[in-house]
């Protein structure tokens, strides 16, 4: 039997050890999984917020470094059934609006030092879907909804 992505980030819900090593952090398993579960919610979220025309995947966009968010988008991207999309940092101007357009993409997951690089571009996502994961209304979005509480 062949194991798909999400089989084997499944597979590690409960485990303790190291997965993401960066700088001075460590995530677990367990805390990677957790992570990408997060964002694969948030993915469920955009969607249906979000619907495309067209009938291809949802398609995300990520330009960032190597961080440790990068990681948790494949992860989440395996689990919701969707694409990442490397997008190239080095790239600029209309190259650069010019393969956000090629790849269709329907979010893009982005940080602080590369959101600059967006500006003036005529990006093919709707307004709200470009998340700069260094921002705090980032993590406003990852939190887990509040169901059930009384107003």
């Amino acid at each position: 039997m062949t194991d798909t992505v999400a089989d084997l980030i499944r597979a590690r819900v409960g485990d303790d050890s190291p997965a993401i090593a960066f700088e001075n952090s460590t995530w677990t398993y367990r805390q990677y999984v957790q992570a990408s579960v997060q964002r694969a919610a948030l993915i469920a979220q955009l969607r249906t917020e979000h619907p495309r025309e067209r009938g291809t995947g949802f398609h995300i966009g990520v330009l960032a470094d190597n961080i440790p968010e990068f990681p948790m988008w494949l992860g989440a991207a395996a689990l919701a059934g969707a694409t990442v999309v490397g997008i190239n940092p080095t790239r600029r101007g209309a190259e650069l609006e010019r393969d956000i357009a090629h790849t269709s993409c329907d979010l893009i997951v982005t940080e602080k030092a590369h959101l600059p690089l967006l500006a003036g571009l005529d990006l093919p996502v709707a307004a709200g879907m470009v998340l700069d994961v260094d921002s705090p209304s980032y993590l406003e979005l990852l939190a887990p909804p509040r169901r059930g509480l009384p107003r």
